[in-house]
């Protein structure tokens, strides 16, 4: 898939996320995980809140050379958790890939998201 997948985005597709819609999900998380932010960089909170809890966080960004779509399931196979805030215009996309890696993941996405036919299903 590679970056191609990027294409497909939408310029104002980079919103940043508060502190304060992190936090929620730290009871939700087993302690000094080590946990994958696929859609980040260094100054994410995300990557900030989940190091300040004491989780191990590996982030990466497209802007940096990072790309979701290249990771292979040994990639993925030592992580906890994939945590981010993706680009929503690729999300279905996205999503998609996440459940190959039957991992356990939480993404930042409007509820409409869950209406989708085929994830639905799964």
């Amino acid at each position: 898939m590679s970056n191609s997948m990027y294409k497909n985005m939408k310029i104002n597709d980079e919103y940043y996320t508060s502190a304060n819609a992190v936090e929620p999900i730290l009871k939700h998380l087993k302690p000094n995980s080590l946990i994958l932010c696929p859609f980040d960089t260094k100054d994410s909170e995300y990557v900030k809140v989940l190091n300040d809890a004491g989780h191990n966080v590996i982030y990466s960004h497209i802007s940096d050379g990072g790309d979701f779509f290249n990771y292979t399931y040994d990639d993925i196979k030592p992580f906890d958790y994939i945590i981010s805030n993706p680009p929503y215009s690729i999300k279905n996309e996205i999503i998609e890939r996440l459940i190959s890696f039957n991992k356990p993941f939480a993404m930042l996405l409007g509820v409409q998201s869950l209406t989708i036919r085929k994830f639905m299903k799964l």
